[in-house]
């Protein structure tokens, strides 16, 4: 018997190692990779397909930046033999054409060298995540649970087999261990990024859970795949819940979700030769709080229902002079009053598409599941 050390990273591979010597005993794909077609044994360097490096030409690859599974827990039950985890099928699309050669990062600011798309919006539908059971002796799969959107957060298993995993859409979810059968869920009132917990005191089991929506997919990434769901920033009651067999406690209150309307007034005339400057200046700057595409997925405000953008002076106050840094927004000195108009077009330019969409499509419940089931087997 090998004692085994496993691990599933970002790039779509489940590894096994020696955890006594770092020798590599297996590797294989969790989900969709376009980058590479498998890892080398003698070596454990990736096996890479031509056009993965997008020399020439943009390249739609998977997994995205944010990964096949992220930085969410994944667990593992000796009783099973199986891991659990949270998989990610979303590509992103690379492009290097308009970098300079000679590019250096010249602060801290988000600048990857490469155009990963942040400076749209990522539209609802894109991306689909799951529950992976995942045999790592034979590296495959067990089963499979389809999860709504594609950040979803991090996973526990228990020793009475049953899985836990909250979701973005709010829900807490337990699945029997074994075949993936879901057993309880239940609305906890907004969206869910830590993993759950378990825990005993006087021999009595617990599961605790943090309850609020956060993490890179939805600061960094956001778009309307994440702002779907309504956890908007000051909308959010952030909790934590404990969950026993016989507990007693009555749930609270839940406020509906909220959408923050984009405020597009017809006065304002976007100059279309500002915005893609504007554009480059917000995914260097901005998009790490609040979105791609300036739609916010919850982690900031929504510029685009802002009324700060409308004025420059405003802007300028907020951005360069640091009005609002007593309620966490960092100032930016350095921007100078014509990047403060780029950066102004930009944010209109999206908040006029914005609200063309809000005015087309009916508004939709998701406000998510109330409680179906009770657990029925020890957890």
């Amino acid at each position: 018997m090998v004692k085994a050390l496993v691990h599933a990273p970002k790039n779509g591979f489940f590894y096994v190692l020696d955890r006594s010597n770092g020798k590599l005993i297996s590797a294989e794909k969790i989900a969709k990779v376009t980058w590479a077609s498998g890892i080398d044994m003698k070596t454990g360097r990736p096996i890479e397909i031509p056009g993965a490096r997008y020399e020439g030409a943009p390249a739609l690859i998977y997994p995205s930046p944010f990964g096949a599974h992220s930085w969410h827990a994944m667990s593992y039950s000796p009783r099973t033999g199986l891991a659990y985890l949270p998989k990610v099928e979303l590509p992103a699309l690379f492009n290097d054409g308009s970098i300079k050669k000679d590019w250096k990062s010249p602060n801290l600011n988000f600048d990857p060298a490469v155009d990963i798309g942040l400076g749209g919006d990522i539209p609802k539908g894109t991306g689909v995540s799951s529950l992976l059971a995942w045999d790592p002796i034979k590296q495959k799969k067990v089963w499979e649970v389809q999860a709504d959107g594609f950040w979803n957060p991090g996973t526990m298993v228990t020793a009475g087999d049953l899985v836990f995993q909250g979701r973005a859409n709010g829900n807490l979810y337990a699945y029997d261990a074994k075949t993936g059968k879901a057993l309880w869920h239940m609305f906890l009132g907004s969206g869910i990024s830590a993993p759950p917990i378990t825990y005993s005191v006087d021999g009595k089991q617990y599961v605790s859970i943090l309850v609020g929506f956060g993490g890179a997919g939805v600061s960094l990434a956001g778009g309307s795949a994440v702002a779907n769901y309504g956890w908007a920033y000051r909308a959010q009651t952030r909790r934590l819940f404990t969950f026993a067999l016989d507990g007693k406690a009555t749930m609270p209150m839940f406020e509906p979700p909220f959408f923050p309307k984009p405020i597009a007034p017809a006065e304002f005339k976007v100059d279309e030769t500002k915005v893609e400057q504007g554009r480059a200046l917000f995914v260097s700057n901005c998009v790490w709080c609040h979105g791609s595409g300036a739609v916010s997925g919850g982690a900031a405000p929504d510029l685009r229902a802002s009324p700060i953008p409308l004025n420059l002076d405003s802007l300028k106050a907020v951005v360069k002079e640091g009005r609002l840094r007593p309620r966490g927004m960092p100032d930016f000195p350095e921007f100078t009053d014509d990047q403060l108009e780029l950066l102004q077009h930009f944010i209109r330019s999206q908040a006029a598409k914005g609200a063309q969409e809000a005015n087309a499509q009916p508004a939709t419940d998701k406000a998510g599941a109330k409680s179906t089931s009770k657990v029925k087997k020890s957890s």
